[in-house]
């Protein structure tokens, strides 16, 4: 236990730092994820294979690699901005649905 990040309280409580929090509930997300989509992310972040390396060594086409971490992503994206407004935490606009959608500003 190192005092820079963790702390012991009474009780037998531990209070981390929000860097081991934030991994903590992203490990959490991740797990929710249905197993072929946490497969995808595993090989994706953990062993940073590529999207042809992902898609032989799992029989799917790069299309459905891509869209598994985009889905994947946005799963994340949607879920940490609701814990940051059920927490009071800093309102931050989410980004379009696609990557390929256009935001109109009307005045």
């Amino acid at each position: 236990m190192t005092a820079a990040t963790e702390e012991e309280e009474p009780g037998g409580l531990h209070l981390v730092g929000p860097q081991e929090a934030l991994q903590t509930v992203a490990s959490a997300m991740v797990w929710s994820m249905p197993l072929e989509r946490r497969a995808i992310f595993a090989l994706a972040l953990s062993q940073k294979l590529s999207y042809p390396e992902i898609a032989t060594r799992l029989g799917l086409s790069e299309d459905a690699i891509k869209h598994h971490l985009r889905d994947g992503l946005a799963s994340v994206r949607r879920d940490v901005l609701a814990q940051l407004a059920v927490l009071g935490g800093p309102r931050i606009p989410a980004p379009p649905a696609r990557a390929d959608a256009t935001v109109i500003i009307s005045s």
